[in-house]
């Protein structure tokens, strides 16, 4: 446990780590200061000829003619008195957009999407955090303080996992309390009770799952190939080709089964649609996928770890 710990601290302390994390938080800011902007009720008008007039979607009356909802007419359907001499009437029809940042509705949706996105991010840690030793020559450095090889790769492995979960959680946290606060000040917060909550901690946690084990493959794949950039690079060519095969009828099972689609469907699956990340079709199934890569890159990158030179 001291050795994770010693794992968890270093992880923390990376300039990398802090520069990624900062960043993220930044764009969260300025998206929720956008959000918080354009948070708005706005209606314009416009002029038009009708069959007839509504019967429910009067709206009192603008420049002598009647004013129709718009958004009645759309729920309606459209009801018309017809007119006896059968001619078009002119009126006035009233556009309104809500604009206003209601975190109750909006956050679900938040969170799916940065589910992809910190798993995106969990390459990036996890990339950066074993292979940039090897230029510097620090692993072979704690080698000689700790020369059991395997334990040390586990104890990153867990380092990196906890490290990712952690940044992800406050990620999460930061953008939904960037979107409460903006619905308090100029939008709504219906719907936000006890249940949404432990509903919206649920998606939080898959997002973090999501990047632990996004790192946790990054970081086996940054072990044998000893370059950050070479590491980042066959992941984001996985994206790539994970999108193409699961678009053809001959590849769809390899692209279902691969690393990060599974990582994907952790984070952000639909499960109620049959065809979520490549027709994985339940959270079980997708975190099955990830974590079968997650070890299985983990035993072979320890392996190769505990034969290769180290400098």
């Amino acid at each position: 446990m001291r050795l994770v710990g010693t794992e968890l601290r270093r992880f923390g302390r990376r300039r990398a780590v802090r520069w990624l994390v900062g960043l993220c938080l930044l764009v969260a800011l300025v998206i929720n200061g956008v959000q918080l902007a354009r948070s708005t009720t706005t209606t314009s008008y416009h002029r038009e000829l009708y069959p007839g007039l509504p019967d429910t979607c009067r709206a009192g009356e603008r420049d002598g003619l009647p004013v129709i909802d718009q958004d009645c007419m759309q729920r309606e359907g459209g009801f018309f008195n017809f007119e006896p001499t059968g001619q078009p009437v002119p009126v006035i029809v009233a556009d309104r957009r809500d604009r206003r940042v209601r975190v109750g509705r909006t956050f679900e949706d938040t969170v799916t999407g940065m589910g992809v996105a910190l798993g995106l991010l969990g390459v990036l840690l996890g990339s950066t955090f074993l292979a940039a030793e090897f230029g510097a020559a620090g692993f072979g450095t704690q080698l000689l303080f700790e020369p059991r090889r395997w334990r040390l790769y586990a104890a990153k492995v867990a380092g990196v996992a906890i490290g990712c979960a952690l940044v992800a959680v406050l990620l999460v946290a930061w953008t939904g309390l960037g979107q409460y606060a903006a619905s308090v000040l100029r939008g709504s917060t219906a719907g936000v009770d006890g249940g949404w909550l432990v509903d919206r901690a649920g998606d939080g946690l898959r997002a973090a799952l999501a990047c632990s084990l996004a790192a946790i493959c990054a970081l086996a794949v940054g072990a044998l190939a000893r370059r950050t950039v070479v590491a980042v690079g066959i992941f984001f060519g996985l994206v790539i080709a994970t999108g193409f095969l699961i678009n053809t009828s001959w590849g769809r099972p390899l692209g279902r089964n691969s690393p990060m689609n599974g990582i994907f469907a952790v984070g952000s699956g639909d499960f109620a649609n049959p065809d979520t990340w490549g027709g994985l079709a339940t959270l079980g199934g997708a975190v099955l996928v990830a974590g079968g890569w997650a070890a299985g890159l983990s035993l072979v990158a320890a392996w190769w770890l505990s034969r290769a030179e180290v400098r």
